[in-house]
């Protein structure tokens, strides 16, 4: 009796051990999230990144970061990816996987954006056009995210718009019926509003030829003709444009049509814009920029382009959860889809 009393407390601890492992192993937690990152976010060039992954589970926790679905790194115990000095190269889509002995989570991908403005491309730096044709001006190409607010100069002066000079949606200066004043030096100045930069393109210089000749009648052309788009349904809106030249200017007339119908509403920047707002699948068709010299026998001339409005796909029916049916019979399983 006395033997077995002092070995009676030992077998009790030996099985409290035991237990230990096994009551671990319930209380392991697989990887989660605590916080997802920004579905986007913009950065200077030159800045330094740094990326999180906000994860929590039973240790030890790993992590892997991918870049466009790349590797970036393999697994290792450091939770932040970071980049000392952006450049537009790193510009893309990030996320990280997390795992331990439970399993692996994937992360919400962030999309980074690097804004940045290079120098402005080197361009012809003459040109010229016959007096009364429209002078096309194409802005020098510059390299920047996000795309540059864009301000043409003449001579040290702004341009605006007007019934003569058009600004298209490119940024192309076009002016209209020319005369020997618009001859001088044109340049553009673009600034990025991220980052602030600004710069100043090279001027180009614009001669007016046959200038003292008699002012004839210039048939209408269509300089800048409408484009093929296509826009996602649920865009606040969409812009079709159309530039054209005649002598005398103020006759020349511009009118749109919708698949031959007449379109009165949506115009501006004398009628050489047409603006749709909210787009949606009955605004797809073929549009027409019709230009016309009035009072004139010469005849109008026009050119189109399609706009197609794009709709994700969606179930108008769908079929039943459950079919019951007699052998040998034929079944409809009716499925439609817009």
């Amino acid at each position: 009796m006395a033997g077995g009393g002092r070995w009676q407390p030992l077998l009790c601890i030996l099985l409290a051990l035991q237990g230990t492992p096994g009551a671990g192993a319930q209380d392991d937690v697989s990887p989660y999230f605590k916080t997802e990152p920004v579905r986007s976010q913009v950065h200077l060039e030159g800045n330094r990144l740094v990326l999180t992954c906000m994860a929590e589970g039973s240790w030890p926790l790993e992590f892997k970061w991918l870049h466009n679905n790349k590797e970036l790194t393999k697994f290792s115990l450091e939770y932040r990816y970071m980049i000392t000095s952006l450049d537009r190269t790193h510009a893309g889509v990030y996320r990280c996987i997390v795992r331990n002995r439970m399993g692996a989570l994937l992360q919400r991908q962030t999309e980074v954006q690097v804004a940045y403005m290079g120098s402005f491309e080197e361009s012809e730096t003459h040109q010229s056009v016959s007096h009364g044709e429209a002078a096309v001006i194409h802005a020098p190409r510059i390299a920047s995210f996000p795309q540059p607010q864009v301000t043409w100069f003449r001579d040290g002066r702004k341009i605006p718009p007007s019934s003569r000079i058009a600004i298209t949606l490119e940024n192309t200066l076009v002016i209209l019926s020319t005369v020997a004043p618009d001859a001088g030096r044109y340049y553009v100045q673009a600034v990025n509003d991220k980052n602030g930069d600004n710069k100043t393109s090279q001027p180009i210089t614009l001669t007016v030829e046959n200038v003292g000749g008699p002012a004839d009648p210039i048939a209408p052309t269509i300089i800048i003709p409408p484009r093929n788009t296509s826009v996602v349904a649920g865009t606040s809106e969409v812009t079709m444009e159309c530039v054209a030249n005649a002598r005398p200017l103020m006759k020349l007339h511009i009118v749109w049509k919708k698949d031959g119908a007449l379109l009165s509403s949506g115009l501006s920047d004398y009628n050489r814009r047409l603006t749709i707002l909210n787009p949606s699948l009955g605004d797809s068709g073929y549009y027409e920029c019709e230009a016309v010299l009035r009072s004139s026998s010469v005849p109008a001339v026009a050119e189109g382009a399609f706009l197609a409005v794009l709709e994700p796909p969606q179930f108008v029916q769908e079929p039943e959860r459950h079919v019951t049916a007699e052998m040998e019979k034929v079944v409809t399983v009716p499925c439609q889809a817009k």
